[in-house]
């Protein structure tokens, strides 16, 4: 099989692995709609061309430095569990939508854009699939076919969550923000684990440190 093509599949199904990103825009669609799902999406894929640039230019070098790592990490943690108590508190309701939806088309973006931004671990992933790629001309190319897939996979995914979340009745949709709440929350406490030991083993403190030079 065609290695762009091989990259485009990659996209497809790595798009919808369970995470901050689609997690969001799952909550955007079903609260809100198809355009906030589309503009959720579209911050997330902003932040994705962003660390894929990265990778393909060949400094992804920047993602491995642990003090990049930990003080994205930390402005991640803070934020995703800012959305996570948002989330907690939100009651849906769908008077004055519309107007709400006018209002807020540029912060569900912004919101879209830091919660991918705010996980330096995706520089990671492109790093690895692309580093040995690097020295081939075709790079561009294979990285074009992966962004692709990631573009089709999540505004397909929205599409046909908007069309279902439109028989989702208002108790049933503040019960899903419950959950996804919830599953931000994880996602924040799991940052602050892979933090810890970060900090651990780059500067020998903790009790990690203790326990494996001690």
């Amino acid at each position: 099989m065609n290695t762009s093509i091989l990259f485009f599949v990659t996209g497809l199904m790595t798009a919808l692995i369970p995470g901050p990103d689609i997690t969001f825009i799952t909550k955007c669609t079903l609260s809100r709609g198809i355009k906030h799902g589309i503009i959720a999406s579209t911050g997330i894929l902003t932040g994705l061309l962003i660390y894929l640039s990265i990778s393909a230019s060949g400094i992804s070098f920047i993602g491995e430095n642990k003090t990049f790592q930990i003080i994205t990490s930390f402005f991640g943690i803070i934020y995703l569990t800012y959305i996570s108590i948002t989330l907690w508190k939100e009651n849906s309701q769908f008077d004055n939508l519309s107007q709400k939806n006018k209002n807020s088309f540029l912060k569900t973006y912004i919101s879209a854009l830091f919660v991918h931004i705010s996980n330096p671990k995706a520089i990671f992933f492109f790093g690895i699939l692309l580093t040995p790629f690097l020295k081939e001309k075709n790079v561009l190319i294979h990285s074009i076919y992966l962004y692709i897939g990631f573009i089709l996979s999540f505004y397909t995914y929205t599409i046909l969550l908007a069309k279902i979340g439109k028989n989702i009745k208002p108790n049933t949709l503040n019960l899903i923000n419950k959950i996804i709440s919830i599953f931000f929350f994880l996602f924040s406490l799991k940052l602050i684990y892979s933090t810890f030991f970060i900090i651990c083993k780059t500067y020998g403190v903790g009790p990690l440190y203790v326990y494996n030079f001690s």
